[in-house]
């Protein structure tokens, strides 16, 4: 385009015909193990074999809850209800009686 062109010249804006610029490509995300670590497994570990589905666990780990804060926790019936509000998570009437039974049976809530 030519600088003494009126269209030009009325609008300050120029196109930058240069190369383009080096896409930096975004940060990889944290693997899962670094984001809850050895809490999931603890979890996954203390609900096997009550009936509690792998998904409802990982639920309840974004919740922030590990092993040791669930079996101290004597509001379950809090969790769960925060479980089917934010996640929209429809609990069996299996699971809820399994997290009751795993957290009576659990090594830490005995102490």
């Amino acid at each position: 385009m030519d600088p003494s062109d009126a269209f030009s010249a009325a609008h300050p804006f120029r196109w930058d015909l240069g190369p383009p610029a080096a896409a930096v490509p975004p940060p990889p995300p944290p693997p899962p193990a670094a984001q809850h670590g050895n809490a999931s497994r603890e979890l996954e570990d203390l609900m096997a074999g009550y009936g509690v589905r792998l998904s409802t666990v990982a639920r309840i780990s974004e919740l922030g809850f590990t092993s040791s804060t669930l079996a101290m926790t004597p509001e379950l019936d809090d969790m769960m209800a925060a479980l089917v509000g934010l996640f929209r998570w429809d609990l069996l009437l299996s699971e809820r009686f399994g997290l009751r039974a795993a957290l009576r049976c659990a090594p830490s809530a005995a102490a």
